[in-house]
């Protein structure tokens, strides 16, 4: 019996208390030294395979490479119809200046209604490359105070 697997197979079979012991230190072991080595977050280049890849990367040289995008949506409360139009528009202003302030955003659209006239929303355009990492500009306004989500104003 000079061969290992076989061995190991034989000792976890006749120790199998041990043997999961042993595999649960061997996972967590493995966990830590993932944890200190730590990892490296994919960028937009890191896609960049075969045509597709190319034709990215040419986009991205011209300045043409697609920019992420927010969109912000005012809506009616369920079952309450249409949203009244001044007070949709005011929202939609004072969100569009209030997302304008932030040092993330790189412009924001004119505020685009349903045709039913149930919602608003406002396309927030973010400043770098489509899949480099940054914080939503909804998530950035939310943290600073700049908008309040409807359930914590009462509505």
């Amino acid at each position: 019996m000079t061969n290992l697997p076989v061995r190991t197979a034989r000792w976890s079979a006749g120790h199998p208390w041990r043997a999961i012991v042993g595999w649960f230190l061997f996972v967590a072991l493995c966990r830590a030294a993932g944890i200190c080595v730590g990892g490296n977050p994919a960028t937009s280049e890191d896609f960049r395979i075969g045509e597709a890849g190319r034709a990215e990367a040419f986009a991205a040289e011209g300045g043409m490479q697609q920019r992420p995008l927010e969109r912000v949506l005012i809506s009616a409360a369920p079952g309450a119809g249409r949203l009244d139009p001044g007070a949709a528009d005011a929202a939609a202003r004072d969100i569009g200046a209030r997302m304008r302030k932030l040092p993330e955003v790189l412009s924001v659209a004119p505020a685009v209604r349903a045709a039913d006239g149930t919602a608003v929303r406002i396309d927030v355009t973010m400043k770098g490359a489509e899949l480099d990492g940054r914080t939503h500009a909804v998530v950035v306004a939310l943290e600073r105070g700049l908008l309040v989500r409807p359930e914590r104003h009462g509505r």
